[in-house]
């Protein structure tokens, strides 16, 4: 086991852990949106970025593994500037339509906005437009709500084996798209669905579950 120190806090976890692991252990928050625990983190979205003592630049804890007496802060004015001028950056290019997105209850980006305070937004401009293209009879896909983070990329190739989407083009152009930007071959498990952080994957068929302040009701089922 390696001891280190999170914000003060003794940790204690095994070889080869990363530090946002090691801070949840200890109860410690820190914001992501492109990391997901069933897939390799690769640091996308830059909001898990931390200080570690004796490195002079913020890392991303999602891939930085710990050392044996780290000191860790995830917490500092720095930091809250940083994080705070990344959500900006990715607010500053997603459609302002919370209250009318079936997405709101669940969705990370709008809690995380909320979580660190970001109401103005400096950041303007032009956005981008795609076209909706709703071919399938399973999936709603919204890019222009789509914030990169490759969440749904990754659990297509590393999950599902299948890969039927990638990232293409660069730039303010890149989008996620199946390859050629040809029909969607896919087999519609809602894997991508699950793992969007945002509305821009929704399920047509299967979004009929709680929302927040439903109650659960019991209903019969026949089993054969």
């Amino acid at each position: 086991m390696l001891k280190l120190r999170i914000d003060g806090k003794e940790v204690q976890v095994p070889k080869d852990t990363m530090v946002l692991a090691a801070a949840r252990s200890a109860g410690i928050t820190i914001p992501t949106l492109c990391y997901h625990p069933r897939m390799k983190p690769f640091g996308g979205c830059r909001l898990c970025v931390v200080e570690i003592k004796g490195i002079p630049r913020l890392v991303t804890s999602c891939t930085t593994p710990v050392g044996d007496g780290m000191e860790v802060l995830t917490d500092t004015e720095h930091l809250r500037e940083v994080r705070t001028t990344v959500m900006k950056l990715l607010l500053s290019d997603h459609p302002v339509e919370c209250i009318n997105c079936r997405a709101t209850d669940t969705c990370a980006l709008h809690e995380l906005t909320l979580f660190l305070d970001v109401h103005d937004n400096e950041f303007t401009g032009e956005r981008r437009k795609y076209d909706t293209r709703d071919g399938n009879p399973f999936i709603e896909r919204n890019m222009e709500k789509c914030i990169m983070c490759n969440r749904c990329v990754q659990v297509c190739e590393e999950i599902q084996g299948v890969s039927a989407i990638d990232i293409a083009y660069r730039g303010f152009k890149s989008k996620i798209c199946p390859p050629f930007e040809k029909d969607l071959d896919c087999e519609f498990c809602g894997q991508c669905v699950q793992v969007c952080p945002t509305g821009a994957l929704l399920g047509k068929m299967w979004d009929k579950g709680l929302r927040l302040g439903q109650e659960k009701m019991a209903v019969d089922t026949v089993c054969t």
